[in-house]
């Protein structure tokens, strides 16, 4: 894969080895030789997704020449039967998978050029109260810009790498066990295994940028973002230190795993509704805002301090990025609170007020029941779980509806989810503590994150003030049981 600059796409709209799909999108074939092309596609879906891709890259302004690779990829989203917990909400024609892949593609291109129109175009639908600022911008444009060609290439592929039903199609079906239903945990194992499903990998010729997206851009159970937000606890933070420490993991290759996950985190979401794009025809990040911005400055600085600490531990690491992050929103006197701050993306003082007082709303023995048990999972666990934080969020989503069968404050919101996580904790260390196959599996929290299965256990709670019995089905996705009563 050779990225195009989007300068050029115009120029080339005419040449013999492209095809223009719209006025500032060219796509260029693929190469004699390579193992994927059109032809593994139906007509009517690749005409489909060039028409969706088209109409997409106008709305957020991405002038871009895409490799017949880079397409397949998008057909496999635009089909795809995976739905994450964010993409319920969208209204496009493109599926929302897709939309991601493209947002992160247009925020790598603009942080690659970190000018002032990019930035412009970067923060183009961020509030104002909390807009990325010009010089966080330029400060996260630094460390992707400096990296080497190698490095960019490797970063641009992996905007297209995501979970879908055409990958797994292609996998070992005797070996489905091990491949987790979330997507960065999927990635991490693929892109080890067997990197080879991805075209987007096989059309990639310089060696470098090919083991470095293999080896070194999904490293296992290591992921910035679940770092971020603390969701991983201890796991994710031990496994980068022990990797540190094994020199698994130098300077360069901390460097090109940040750039990767700057990119991953400003295109972690897309617009959700039509119709709020429609009036700009332009946006780069509705997600990496100021507040994210000076979290993930605060945990780069710890990890690039860890390389030269040969003494440091995982409990260290994350109490240190807690400790920096409780001293921001102002929630000292608890690093549980904070932790759950982290997890329900709250980064400022005035975010983190309401949190607050709720949680100190609650009784002493309350707040130890909860930080207990928290602990006590983090002991216990081996994986870290996956869409915890969804859990709120879409939790929040409900609440902002409004709607009188809910009557959802924030103060039940915060109980129903520490009541949900708490009632897992429990039944996986109680039921799964000895069985080191399904520890393999991390926790998924997926299904029940949707919108309407947290309806019903809200409208449970209403009624009974407790969660209804959730299990565990046999990929370790948490659903829910007992709901006829």
């Amino acid at each position: 894969m050779q990225p195009v600059s989007s300068s050029s796409s115009s120029s080339n709209s005419s040449s013999s080895n492209s095809t223009t799909i719209s006025p500032n999108i060219n796509l260029t074939k693929a190469e004699s030789g390579s193992p994927y092309g059109f032809e593994s596609l139906s007509e009517k879906s690749v005409t489909t997704t060039k028409q969706a891709v088209s109409n997409y890259c106008q709305i957020i302004g991405l002038d871009h020449q895409f490799s017949e690779e880079a397409l397949i990829h998008l057909s496999w989203y635009q089909n795809n039967s995976v739905v994450t917990s964010e993409s319920v909400n969208s209204d496009l024609s493109i599926n929302y998978e897709a939309q991601r892949s493209l947002v992160r593609l247009q925020c790598f291109k603009l942080l690659c050029s970190g000018d002032d129109k990019s930035y412009e175009h970067f923060v183009n639908l961020q509030p104002e109260n909390n807009k990325l600022k010009r010089n966080s911008f330029k400060k996260l444009s630094s460390i992707i810009a400096s990296q080497p060609n190698f490095v960019k290439e490797a970063t641009e592929a992996s905007c297209y790498l995501t979970i879908g039903d055409e990958v797994k199609k292609k996998l070992d079906q005797s070996k489905i066990f091990n491949y987790p239903s979330d997507s960065e945990q999927f990635l991490t194992y693929v892109m080890e295994n067997y990197p080879e499903v991805f075209p987007i990998y096989n059309s990639i010729h310089d060696s470098s940028a090919k083991t470095l997206l293999r080896h070194d851009l999904f490293p296992e159970n290591t992921h910035f973002r679940h770092m971020l937000y603390t969701e991983g606890g201890f796991n994710m933070f031990n496994n980068l230190v022990q990797k540190i420490q094994n020199r698994q993991i130098n300077k360069n290759k901390l460097d090109s795993w940040i750039c990767r996950w700057i990119v991953n985190i400003a295109g972690f979401k897309a617009v959700e509704k039509g119709e709020k794009i429609q009036r700009t025809k332009m946006h780069g990040s509705v997600f990496l805002m100021e507040d994210h911005a000076q979290a993930m400055f605060i945990l780069i600085e710890l990890l690039y301090k860890n390389l030269s600490n040969k003494n440091s531990d995982s409990k260290f690491l994350l109490e240190s990025y807690l400790q920096e992050i409780a001293k921001v929103i102002d929630t000292e006197k608890s690093l549980y609170l904070t932790h759950l701050s982290c997890l329900m993306k709250k980064f400022t003082k005035e975010d983190a007020a309401s949190l607050k007082e709720i949680y100190f709303a609650f009784s002493e023995e309350e707040q130890k029941y909860f930080e207990t048990s928290y602990e006590s999972f983090l002991k216990t666990t081996k994986e870290t779980p996956t869409f915890e934080p969804s859990i709120f969020a879409n939790l929040e989503v409900l609440r902002a509806t409004q709607a009188d069968e809910l009557a959802l404050s924030l103060e039940k919101t915060v109980r129903i989810y520490l009541m949900i996580t708490d009632h897992v904790n429990k039944k996986y260390s109680l039921n799964f503590l000895e069985n080191e196959k399904i520890q393999q599996r991390p926790i998924c929290y997926r299904k029940i994150a949707d919108l309407n299965t947290l309806k019903q256990i809200v409208l449970y709670y209403n009624k009974h003030g407790i969660v209804p019995d959730l299990i565990f089905n046999p990929e370790q996705n948490v659903i829910l049981s007992g709901m006829n009563s």
